[in-house]
């Protein structure tokens, strides 16, 4: 555009900016140009120019506007004391801009400490933030202010009545305090009274008041330090209200939650949500995953579609045909996540229910039989789950207490339930764990056998089952059936398994893995097995991760994907079926969203309703509406259009 600004609505204090008083039911016009970014509070409007200048008009009283006056002001009016900004934030009637050399100045009311100068002195001029350098954005709304830093923490300041800065106490802060508990963070927003971030894992944490459920967790407690967010994965943009918060996905789904009294979370209701609901209308793909031998899609409906080999009902359709193109699960309705064992698929419901249907020879559908399934089948016992993980022949949940739950097979200690090796119908409390806050199974088979592990609050993780070439990062080749510490990895956010390795996303975007390194699946070159975590060569900006069976791949944040590991069938999608032991570029997938990796196949979303799929594809489950036998490039899928 040519940075040009209309503006239309109430203007009693002149907020609109066209030299006059009059509200507009229409856009009006405003005299100015070069404008890259526009803010405003409750009465008065700023712009910052694309030469870091600013100019802000309208109500005054405190000294909103910043021009060193409590004049009203019905024209932009230039702020001749601030140095050249980079972002401008106003919320209510406080303004504060993001200088070019990473500090922050603040203005205008200061009732609750709210322009972090050390004082509760309105100011009429932009004042330095005590003791903060290094921002790179910053949020404000109402009475208290966030600003991420450049090493991804955060640090908030002024009103703290609910616990909005984050900091374990409800002390009202004049100068910044940072953030408990948050590292890896890539955007911040102020609500009204909470606040939020999202995570290099594109997970949300929010903390503060909760009264209406804002803060996602399912409750509506107050929290003076983060919580996570169940269900928010993908997240790429991120919006705190008064009372409600909203994120939006790389797939383009919106999901929101909080105070729904007057439809502003735009489900269709009016009913207050505690945890995130889609917002009607959408049609996007949100997340594709693979098993062995079948791939499935979920949509921003909570529909789900599927295809590849059918032979246990893994597809979900009603039916045992196998599907070379996308057909609908049968009743599925209000999913939030899907995951895929080798012969079985599993859904995690809005409602915190899981369902799941396939392959069910050891119970791991868990609806108490051993009774295959061609439709979905509710798991028993389970109304609280937060995330699902399905693998070979067993199913884990995270509940919303931390703890976790498993069931199917467990014969090689794999459900964590200590001394029990027994099969499991329904689910069964892992031993000795209860702050996880992702768990992830293995493997997809090549064998040798499945394991679990968990990523816990603090950025650790912990894994039991079998433990050959020591895939549970332990530094032994010990078989555990209780969970054990991954040794010495720290900030982790998502760990993946396959038939015997293991890799670990962490919070900085980079990835370590551990286990058998034999078709070099653990990135790392040459190296022989690792028993513990060892940095992927060459690889950083990741925000996706996933593994199986003897490849992996991971998801950078500018929608590039790259695999490594076994490529006999084309799995890592270089064009060639050559076996990678660093990671390598996949040919032609560019702007993906999310990943999945299966058997000898993997998937990526690559638009609204786009996804491709490469390698394996004797049963389908690449989707082009073939059974070519391997696609060692990206094919689309057929049908989900």
């Amino acid at each position: 555009g040519d940075g040009r600004v209309s503006c239309w609505g109430s203007n009693a204090s002149g907020q609109l900016g066209d030299g006059s008083t009059t509200s507009r039911s229409a856009p009006a016009v405003i005299a100015l140009s070069g404008v890259v970014r526009l803010t405003a509070g409750a009465s008065h409007t700023c712009a910052l120019l694309s030469t870091g200048l600013a100019r802000c008009w309208g109500s005054n009283g405190l000294g909103q506007l910043g021009d060193g006056s409590t004049t009203l002001k019905t024209f932009p009016t230039l702020l001749p004391d601030l140095p050249a900004a980079r972002q401008l934030v106003a919320g209510g009637i406080s303004t504060c801009a993001l200088l070019v050399d990473t500090t922050v100045r603040c203005w205008g009311d200061n009732e609750f400490g709210q322009l972090g100068d050390g004082t509760t002195v309105d100011r009429r001029s932009p004042n330095p933030v005590v003791g903060l350098s290094g921002a790179v954005r910053l949020s404000l709304r109402g009475s208290h202010v966030c600003a991420l830093l450049d090493d991804t923490s955060v640090r908030c300041w002024g009103n703290n009545e609910f616990g909005q800065l984050g900091d374990g106490t409800t002390t009202q802060r004049t100068v910044p305090v940072a953030v408990s508990g948050i590292s890896g963070a890539v955007q911040v927003a102020a609500g009204g009274s909470h606040s939020c971030a999202v995570l290099a894992d594109t997970s949300v944490r929010c903390w503060g008041s909760n009264a209406s459920g804002e803060l996602g967790d399912g409750s509506t407690t107050q929290r003076t330090t983060p919580v996570a967010v169940p269900s928010t994965t993908g997240v790429v943009e991120l919006a705190a209200g008064v009372g409600h918060t909203c994120t939006v996905q790389g797939s383009g789904a919106t999901r929101c939650w909080g105070y729904n009294q007057d439809g502003r979370l735009g489900d269709g209701t009016t009913t207050d949500r505690r945890t995130p609901v889609l917002v009607t209308g959408q049609t996007g793909i949100v997340q594709v995953i693979a098993g062995s031998a079948h791939s499935c899609a979920l949509f921003a409906t909570g529909t789900a579609r599927c295809w590849g080999a059918n032979a246990a009902g893994q597809l979900g359709d009603g039916t045992t045909t196998g599907r070379s193109s996308a057909a609908p699960v049968a009743g599925l309705a209000g999913a939030i996540q899907l995951s895929a064992g080798s012969a079985h698929t599993c859904a995690l419901l809005v409602t915190g229910q899981v369902s799941c249907w396939g392959s069910n020879a050891n119970g791991q559908l868990g609806d108490g039989s051993t009774t295959q399934r061609s439709t979905p089948a509710n798991v028993l016992t389970l109304s609280d789950a937060v995330q699902v993980a399905a693998a070979d022949s067993h199913t884990c949940a995270v509940r919303f207490s931390g703890s976790v739950s498993c069931w199917g097979a467990g014969g090689s200690g794999q459900l964590g339930g200590g001394a029990s090796l027994a099969d499991r119908q329904q689910p069964s409390p892992v031993s000795g764990l209860s702050a996880a806050i992702g768990v992830w199974a293995g493997s997809n088979r090549a064998d040798p056998g499945p394991a679990t592990c968990a990523v816990v609050s603090g950025g650790g993780a912990v894994c039991w089952g079998t433990n050959s070439s020591g895939k549970l990062g332990d530094g032994t080749t010990t078989s555990r059936s209780s969970p054990v510490a991954v040794a010495g990895l720290a900030a982790a956010v998502k760990v993946v398994l396959g038939a015997d390795h293991a890799c670990g996303l962490l919070t900085a975007g980079t990835v370590s893995c551990w286990g058998d390194n034999s078709r070099g699946q653990l990135g790392a070159g040459g190296v022989a097995d690792q028993l513990a975590p060892f940095p992927v060569f060459r690889l950083a900006d990741v925000v996706e991760l996933a593994a199986t069976s003897l490849h992996t791949c991971a998801l950078q944040v500018f929608g590039t994907v790259r695999c490594w590991g076994f490529n006999a069938q084309g799995q890592v999608g270089d064009s060639t079926t050559i076996d990678r032991n660093t990671s390598t570029a996949v040919v032609g997938v560019s702007g993906a969203t999310a990943i999945a990796a299966g058997a000898l196949h993997s998937c990526a979303v690559v638009g609204p309703t786009a996804v491709v799929c490469w390698g394996f594809n004797e049963s389908g489950q690449v989707g082009d509406a073939s059974t070519v036998r391997s696609r060692p490039t990206a094919v689309s899928v057929v049908g989900l259009s």
